[in-house]
């Protein structure tokens, strides 16, 4: 069938503005998962934050079978179908940073005053929400169209954050050998390590999202990076 031009425009307006929808509901989710932390005694926070879990579920779903229509109703070819391709991608890291959200607060639930004593203030989650949002923002000002500039400044922030990332391993770590003997809570460890592991993976799945929608303007940049990681 032949495509109509304005039917595929508008379908891709379309579903990039749900997309940015679906992602702003998830940052919201990781914005109380910071409420809760500091305020872990009231349930009615998690309540929401798993409320706001099964509605990423439901609209992760809903997306994707939208995106495999538009590709079998309009036929999309090149930039267009990139577009949809990269759509689908980015719709599971979405999902997927939902759910790193949600399983930081059911640990939160689970070993409150425990990291409460580790973390502090939770600087180190307040500073993924930062870069996260910042990325984003980067995204949205070229409405998904991500130039090699974008791209740099988006990946020098993911570094950035990795390297905060491990200073806090460090710091954490040899905190917990002291606290660890004098408590004798020997699964402590386990637990801040793996909240700090997930909040890694968060901000590598906004990335993967900035990524995937530059292979949009250069279909070789993956190619490319590859090339110059076997240098």
């Amino acid at each position: 069938m032949a495509t109509n031009p304005a039917f595929l425009k508008f379908a891709i307006e379309d579903c990039f503005l749900a997309f940015r929808k679906y992602f702003e509901l998830t940052y919201a989710l990781h914005a109380k998962v910071l409420e809760f932390y500091k305020d872990h005694k009231n349930s009615d926070l998690l309540r929401e934050i798993k409320s706001l879990e099964m509605d990423s579920n439901s609209i992760y779903k809903r997306m994707i079978e939208e995106v495999a229509w538009n590709i079998s109703q309009h036929s999309p070819q090149a930039d267009s179908l990139r577009f949809f391709l990269a759509l689908l991608l980015s719709l599971k890291d979405v999902e997927r940073f939902a759910d790193y959200g949600y399983s930081i607060a059911r640990i939160i639930n689970k070993k409150n005053m425990d990291l409460f004593r580790v973390f502090g203030n939770f600087e180190v989650f307040q500073k993924m929400l930062f870069y996260v949002d910042s990325m984003w923002q980067r995204f949205l000002k070229g409405d998904g169209k991500v130039n090699a500039r974008d791209f740099k400044f988006c990946e020098n922030l993911k570094n950035e954050f990795v390297g905060l990332q491990k200073d806090s391993f460090s710091k954490i770590t040899e905190f917990l050998t002291d606290f660890e003997v004098s408590d004798a809570n020997k699964d402590l460890s386990s637990f801040v390590h793996i909240v700090l592991v997930k909040i890694g993976r968060s901000v590598d799945h906004v990335f993967n999202v900035i990524e995937n929608f530059q292979q949009i303007r250069d279909p070789n940049a993956e190619n490319a990076f590859i090339l110059k990681e076997k240098e």
